[in-house]
């Protein structure tokens, strides 16, 4: 978030030191041309007064006065110009304007005397009087230097406006990614009356509606799995006091183990929609706590519930090892990734390992279809590994608890693994 601010403002910086180049390089380059021009129509206007004044002259006295200006002279053809002029003047070429040796600069206009006397040449010699030429340097140098400030100025100027604008956006976005529990609370009179207090309104009606949603399907979730429990309990108690039973007939004790299993999973179901409807701050708090008998609690519990299924257990895990955890999220999340492997990793091999900040549980089994997300919905994918809700759930669960939980698979074999995110901010402290 913060290398994106700073884009933000620097962007506009940058877009205003260009702009304020760029207009500053043209008007400076105008301004200079324009000095340029004015200095050339001041000497190509004082040579049409002296030939209009000639001209007169040579009418009423076939003859020149002498100029008004001393540094002009008047020639007819065949007479010598100055050397530095002479080797390049042509009579017959339109040219007004001649650079001679010693940084003399020759302003020339041709005219025709009256009464078919002839043509006639006004020269004026102008360096001394020449102010643009000579400080031509100076002069872009000075320009140069106003654009650079310009452009600083602008820069700066834009900076602090972007940086001012900003700031309200920045603050929408730290109080919504905020990292607190819960969805997030917006009070729109904190923000300005523009844009960013438009979206800020927006997203403050959006967050109350999805508030508003949360509340109720967390309590949904919490009443119908109240109200579930009971019967499940009972359902789960009969089947396994009939199935005790001496005088079951053969044929139905398959069908009541499956009952009495099919009751453990919507129990267990139930556990973790319970945990999903707790406050998320409550989940996602966590001490640090031994690892191995949460492990170990989940095999237990698997084992009983897949007793006849044939698979060997690698457990490698320090028995002083303590994670910083949330634990009920945790073992739920453990017995339905544990039961999960169990179900559909028979005759395989289940490895079970953790480190100071993560568990992972892998199996030899048939692995998952690729590009298959195992966490979708049931209802949204078709494959053979996975109870598809109880991963979804887990998922979710994981996701209140602040706990990363990702998957890989091969052929053979699925690797589960937990990354205990508070626990790694510690270990990084």
């Amino acid at each position: 978030m913060r290398a994106v601010r700073a884009s933000i403002r620097w962007r506009v910086a940058v877009t205003m030191i260009a702009t304020a180049l760029v207009t500053s390089l043209l008007f400076g380059l105008a301004s200079f041309f324009f000095l340029y021009a004015i200095e050339d129509r001041m000497f190509a206007d004082s040579l049409t007064e002296e030939v209009d004044r000639q001209q007169r002259a040579w009418e009423q006295r076939g003859a020149f006065d002498p100029p008004l200006r001393g540094h002009t002279s008047l020639y007819r053809p065949g007479e010598h110009l100055p050397a530095d002029l002479q080797s390049q003047f042509d009579w017959a070429a339109s040219q007004r304007e001649y650079f001679g040796e010693a940084d003399r600069h020759y302003h020339v206009e041709r005219f025709n005397l009256p009464g078919a006397a002839g043509e006639a040449l006004a020269v004026a010699e102008v360096s001394r009087f020449l102010v643009v030429r000579p400080r031509r340097t100076l002069i872009l140098t000075l320009l140069a230097v106003m654009t650079v400030c310009v452009a600083l100025f602008a820069g700066a100027v834009g900076y602090l406006l972007a940086r001012r604008s900003v700031g309200p956006l920045t603050r929408l976005a730290q109080s919504v990614t905020s990292g607190q529990p819960g969805v997030p609370a917006i009070d729109p009179d904190e923000y300005p009356r523009n844009e960013i207090g438009l979206l800020a309104t927006s997203l403050s009606q959006s967050f109350a509606r999805i508030r508003s949603f949360v509340e109720r399907e967390q309590a949904f979730t919490r009443d119908a799995s109240h109200e579930l429990r009971t019967p499940l309990a009972v359902i789960r108690s009969g089947a396994e006091l009939a199935s005790s039973g001496s005088e079951v007939p053969p044929r139905l004790r398959p069908l009541l183990a499956r009952i009495i299993e099919a009751a453990r999973d919507a129990e267990g179901t139930l556990d973790l929609l319970l945990a999903l409807a707790r406050d998320s701050a409550e989940a996602a708090d966590g001490a640090a706590a031994p690892v191995l008998p949460l492990i170990e609690k989940a095999i237990l519990d698997s084992s009983s519930r897949y007793d006849q299924q044939d698979i060997r257990v690698l457990v490698t895990v320090d028995p002083s090892l303590k994670i910083a955890m949330p634990q009920p999220a945790t073992q739920l999340i453990l017995n339905n990734l544990v039961g999960n492997a169990y179900q559909h990793a028979a005759g395989c091999e289940l490895r079970i390992s953790a480190g100071i900040d993560w568990i992972e549980i892998a199996d030899t089994g048939p692995g998952l279809v690729d590009s298959i997300d195992p966490f979708e919905p049931f209802s949204k994918r078709s494959v053979s590994r996975g109870s598809g809700l109880g991963l979804n759930i887990v998922k979710r669960l994981s996701e209140s608890s602040r706990i990363a939980l990702s998957v890989s698979s091969g052929r053979p074999g699925t690797c589960f693994r937990l990354t205990f995110v508070q626990a790694a901010i510690s270990n990084r402290d």
